[in-house]
C-alpha cells in the first residue's frame, strides 16, 4: 500500500510502515510480526501528526514523529480493510463486521441489508449526485447522502439501499478488496471496480435511483397466517 503526500511517499509491507523522503527510507512503525494479517491494508491522513491504518486485527492511529500507536477500541479484533473520508465523515469497511460511519460519539455501524450482503465491504466511493457506493462480496450498494444524514440524526430511521447484482448486468457480483483503493474513477467519469471475472464499468451519476416513483397501494394485510380487516389505502 502507498500514500503519497507532496514530496513524501508512505509505503507499507509485511515488516511495517515506512516514509520515503529526500531519497531516504525511514521505518516509522514495525509490525509485531510478519504475518500477513498484521500488514496495513491502507493508510489515511488523520491529522498533521497522525495516520490511520487498518489491519486484519483492528484499526490504529500512528503518531508519525514518535512511532507510537493507539488502538481504536471499537475495532479491536475486527478485520478492517477500507477507510475513506467523505463529506466530513470517516467510513470504515470490514470483513464480516459490516460498514461503520463516524459520529460525534464514535463509530456507528450501518444497518445490514435484508440478505446480509453488507457484511464484507471493500470500498466507499462518493459520486457527484450525492450517492455513496459500497462494493461487497455480493454486489454493489448505493445510499443517498440525505438518507445517511437522516439516519445519523434519527435512530428510528431505516436506510434505503439501492442494490446491483447479477440481475443488473454484473457477470460475477463478488467484488475484490485487499487493494487500495478498490476502485478507480477515470477522466470521463467512469467508475471501474474489480470482480472475480473482470472489471465492472459504469457512470455512477447516470444510474437511476430505485426509489418508488408512485405511492404504494396496500390491498391486504396478513397477520399470523390470516387476512386482517384493514382499510385499503395509499402509503406515500
Amino acid at each position: 500500500r502507498f500514500l503519497r503526500e507532496g514530496d513524501s511517499l508512505w509505503p507499507t509491507d509485511q515488516s511495517g510502515i515506512h516514509c520515503w523522503y529526500n531519497d531516504t527510507l525511514r521505518t516509522v512503525h514495525r509490525n509485531p510480526d510478519k504475518l500477513a494479517f498484521r500488514r496495513a491494508q491502507f493508510l489515511r491522513r488523520r491529522d498533521r501528526e497522525q495516520l490511520w491504518f487498518g489491519t486484519c486485527d483492528g484499526l490504529y492511529s500512528l503518531r508519525t514523529w514518535t512511532g507510537e500507536v493507539d488502538t481504536i477500541r471499537a475495532f479491536q479484533g475486527r478485520c478492517v480493510r477500507a477507510m475513506e473520508r467523505i463529506r466530513g465523515r470517516w467510513y470504515v469497511g470490514t470483513y464480516a463486521s459490516g460498514a461503520f460511519v463516524e459520529t460525534k460519539d464514535g463509530f456507528r455501524v450501518l444497518p445490514q441489508d435484508v440478505h446480509g450482503f453488507l457484511s464484507h465491504v471493500h470500498a466507499f466511493m462518493e459520486d457527484k449526485a450525492g450517492g455513496l457506493w459500497m462494493s461487497t462480496n455480493r454486489g454493489l450498494f448505493r445510499v443517498r447522502s440525505e438518507e445517511l444524514d437522516r439516519f445519523l440524526s434519527d435512530t428510528t430511521w431505516t436506510l434505503h439501499y439501492d442494490y446491483f447484482g447479477e440481475w443488473s448486468g454484473i457477470g460475477n457480483s463478488q467484488f475484490n478488496g485487499g487493494c487500495d483503493p478498490a476502485f478507480v474513477r477515470m477522466s470521463d467519469g467512469t467508475a471501474s471496480f474489480p470482480t472475480l471475472e473482470g472489471l465492472v464499468w459504469f457512470k455512477p451519476e447516470e444510474v437511476p435511483g430505485m426509489w418508488p416513483s408512485a405511492p404504494v397501494l396496500i390491498e391486504d394485510l396478513v397477520v399470523d397466517g390470516g387476512l386482517s380487516q384493514i382499510t385499503m389505502g395509499m402509503v406515500p
